[in-house]
């Protein structure tokens, strides 16, 4: 559809002067000084095709019949609607609710059809049309067809008798001349008369209505006045209807006084204004409930508190509404909303407690000190301070300790000064001059024989240990004398042993004071062969022990830690030489460094060659292990490492 002729440009503007010659240009809007709440549902078309009916089809796919072949349509829009069908974009959430294209009849009763179409900016380049509310919301858009007298929208609410109305849509040209055309009507009745609107733009317009004695249900609508196929197309946002009038506050709205100064009384008020003949309720905010609540008795436009206390501390409202329709919430209007607070005073006792020198809330004094103050509200507040001051201290002490002892952390002679903090948690100074006197121990050791005694410290002693006198200097500090006594044991060689493998042995003594079978002196004696051997020890008092020892010589091993495998025919095997002796379960294994065995025999007579896997093994360090049974000795197991070398 061609919506601008070629010649559009050449007679806008005659056209626009034949309109303005008629009068059809003058939007007309109401007067209103205030307006009560709007009563229309989805006044903003943000909710979609909800709460409203019209006479056109919707969408460029359900248009009516006309006379028009393709007009007679409405949509909700963002851009100018005249697109091609595959620019409607059905959005999933109204969709949804509301069904697709093409679909003839609506589960929502107040929808004509049950098609939700909104246009794109893709289709229109730069012409997407800003929504008078948000600038980025939707609209209503109507392109009307040849039939008079038809609903852009209509709408059934409740009005109340003797009350005056506001009703008014902001509205825009979006095609060119003949521009839109229409008027307001309530209760099939014209409230005012047909306005055209050449502007491109948002303007506002509408009328004022009285009801009289109309109450109840009724239809208001949006009716065309300029049928027609060519231009005429209008978009529509934000309808109202509500009340035209309110209340004004004539008394501030926060009002504020100290529970314990209290003013003898205040008030609130209101005026209305655009209503006459009126009746007025006061209410208050109940916090739990989240309801307004009718005070008793309190109908004019004032709302006095004598003597006011903390209970009066709240929200309150003054309503308005024509005589008679004061219970009906849709009937009456509101004055903002006036806040009393009643704040709080304090009366506060502090007990404080601070340090010789420091100053607390501008005292520095012990004492009770009462000020009264202002609290952040403005109101008085009492407080009582109890304050205590604590002195500091300057101490000068001597001191003495013995070795080994601490005074004040400190063990060193000398002079100590400490920052410490009393009871109180004041600092204070000690100084201290600490004298450290020496303790002593000593001691000495004693040999005794089988059956001899010595008296220490008043005390007979008889056997081994360790005995403690502890005496006082002159300066009260301990000194420490210790005495080690040993008593020989009548035997003191140890038992006869039997060296199940082995070259030599070595026997010993408990003193360095033994004489041996062959004269010498020592405390241990290395011996090589089997036999029995003897030893004396001897006291500082003559005491003389003799003992003796068998030992006896089982087997003898040669264990060499290096060999050669260079097939030279000297050194070529690792194999332990043993003197003549009965084995048992002889058994010997040789490891590498990682624990991989290379090397296991069960005879004595076979050595290791150095070879695993029929490989020469390389230089290095090797690790043996030989177990077998020894008559008279058991199990046993020698272990050690063997150097291999090329």
């Amino acid at each position: 559809m061609n919506l601008f002729p070629a010649n559009f440009e050449l007679r806008l503007p005659i056209l626009m002067l034949f309109l303005l010659a008629i009068g059809k240009l003058s939007a007309q809007s109401g007067s209103c000084p205030l307006l009560g709440p709007n009563q229309i549902i989805n006044g903003n078309f943000e909710g979609g095709y909800y709460g409203f009916l019209s006479d056109f089809g919707r969408g460029q796919n359900n248009a009516t019949l006309g006379g028009c072949a393709t007009q007679g349509w409405i949509l909700i829009s963002q851009v100018n609607p005249h697109i091609n069908y595959s620019c409607q974009v059905f959005p999933p959430n109204w969709s949804a609710q509301y069904g697709g294209p093409n679909v003839p009849t609506s589960a929502d009763p107040n929808h004509p059809s049950n098609t939700w179409v909104i246009t794109t900016a893709i289709c229109m380049g730069a012409e997407q049309i800003p929504d008078h509310s948000t600038g980025n919301g939707y609209f209503l858009t109507v392109d009307p067809d040849a039939v008079e007298n038809r609903a852009y929208w209509k709408q059934t609410i409740e009005v109340c008798p003797n009350t005056p109305y506001e009703f008014s849509a902001w509205v825009r040209n979006i095609s060119g001349i003949p521009a839109p055309l229409f008027h307001f009507e309530v209760a099939g009745q014209s409230i005012n008369q047909p306005t055209g609107y050449p502007q491109q733009s948002w303007v506002k317009t509408g009328a004022t209505w009285f009801s009289g004695a109309v109450s109840g249900p009724v239809q208001i609508a949006l009716i065309n006045d300029q049928p027609g196929c060519i231009e005429n197309d209008v978009a529509i946002d934000d309808i109202f209807f509500g009340i035209c009038g309110g209340v004004i506050a004539t008394s501030d709205t926060i009002q504020q006084f100290c529970i314990n100064e209290p003013p003898p009384y205040f008030v609130l008020s209101g005026q209305v204004v655009g209503l006459t003949d009126v009746t007025f309720q006061w209410q208050q905010y109940q916090t739990a409930s989240m309801t307004w609540v009718d005070l008793t008795g309190e109908t004019t436009d004032s709302l006095v508190f004598l003597n006011p206390t903390a209970g009066n501390a709240g929200r309150y409202r003054l309503l308005a509404a024509q005589n008679g329709n004061i219970q009906a919430e849709k009937c009456r209007v509101s004055s903002p909303s006036f806040l009393i607070e009643a704040r709080p005073t304090y009366t506060v006792a502090e007990t404080k407690s601070i340090c010789e020198g420091d100053v607390y809330l501008s005292y520095q004094t012990t004492g009770v000190f009462i000020d009264t103050l202002l609290s952040q509200f403005g109101c008085d507040s009492v407080r009582t301070l109890n304050l205590a001051v604590h002195p500091l201290y300057n101490l000068s002490l001597n001191a003495a300790i013995c070795e080994g002892e601490s005074y004040g952390g400190h063990t060193m002679p000398g002079m100590h000064t400490d920052s410490l903090y009393t009871v109180t948690g004041c600092d204070s100074i000690r100084t201290v001059n600490l004298v450290v006197f020496p303790t002593y121990l000593e001691g000495n050791y004693q040999l005794l024989c089988p059956g001899e005694s010595l008296v220490f410290n008043g005390e007979s002693i008889t056997t081994t240990g360790i005995y403690q006198s502890v005496l006082s200097t002159t300066n009260g500090c301990d000194s420490t004398f210790l005495l080690e006594v040993e008593v020989l044991p009548e035997t003191f060689l140890g038992n006869d042993t039997i060296l199940c493998v082995g070259n030599t042995f070595t026997i010993e003594s408990p003193s360095p004071g033994t004489r041996w079978f062959d004269g010498s002196i020592g405390q241990t004696k290395t011996v090589q062969a089997s036999g029995v051997y003897w030893a004396n020890l001897s006291d500082i008092n003559g005491c003389l022990l003799t003992d003796s020892i068998n030992v006896r010589f089982n087997a003898r091993v040669y264990l060499p830690n290096i060999f050669s495998p260079n097939e030279d025919g000297y050194n070529d095997l690792f194999v332990p030489q043993f003197s003549k002796s009965t084995f048992y379960n002889y058994q010997m294994q040789v490891f590498d460094r990682w624990g991989d065995l290379l090397y296991d025999t069960l005879s004595l007579e076979n050595g290791w060659d150095g070879r695993y896997k029929d490989k020469s093994c390389e230089t290095g360090v090797y690790v043996y292990i030989i177990r077998f049974y020894l008559e008279g000795c058991g199990n046993t197991v020698l272990s050690g490492d063997v150097s291999l070398v090329r």
